[in-house]
């Protein structure tokens, strides 16, 4: 297994371009990476919605509505 760190949107869009240049297109290194981001990004994606419901809902004006 290789450790990939990746900075920034340039970094990643780097290496989309590399992984197409590996020969195949890249696709199954592709898939392999886009399965582990998510694998990697689910916790922040938890904390990040159990945040947003603590945020307190003032009325519904600008076009907002409660919270579930």
């Amino acid at each position: 297994m290789v450790d990939v760190r990746v900075e920034g949107a340039h970094q990643l869009g780097d290496l989309a371009k590399r992984l197409k240049a590996a020969g195949d297109g890249g696709k199954k290194l592709r898939k392999e990476l886009l399965k582990a981001v998510r694998a990697g990004a689910k916790p922040a994606l938890a904390d990040t919605r159990a945040a947003v419901k603590t945020i307190p809902v003032t009325g519904t004006r600008g076009g907002g509505r409660a919270r579930r």
